[in-house]
């Protein structure tokens, strides 16, 4: 009869019960002060590995956006407005002219 789906082979799971075991006894054995730097930086070369996720490789994806048409609008000034304070609304919209960005067509 085979185990149910989904369940720990007993055999690995000793197995990695062990091996754990044993790394944790090397772990707690080894004196890091007594290491030199070149045996310090191996160590934690070597179990960085463990602690740390690998980074993937990521691919730049560029996004393509739509261009939009430019608008440019001529302002004159408007007759008879002079007054300094209201500057803004001395003027009035004679020309509004569109750029196609595709095209560069002016319109």
């Amino acid at each position: 009869m085979s185990r149910p789906k989904g369940s720990q082979n007993k055999i690995t799971t000793e197995v990695k019960e062990q091996l754990q075991s044993l790394i944790d006894e090397v772990v707690n054995s080894i004196d890091v002060n007594s290491m030199d730097t070149n045996q310090k930086l191996k160590l934690l070369q070597l179990s960085l590995h463990y602690v740390l996720p690998k980074l993937r490789s990521t691919e730049t994806v560029e996004n393509k956006h739509e261009d939009l048409p430019l608008f440019i609008e001529v302002l004159e000034r408007k007759e008879g407005e002079q007054e300094e304070e209201n500057w803004d609304d001395n003027f009035e919209v004679t020309e509004v002219h569109k750029i196609d960005p595709v095209s560069s067509k002016v319109s």
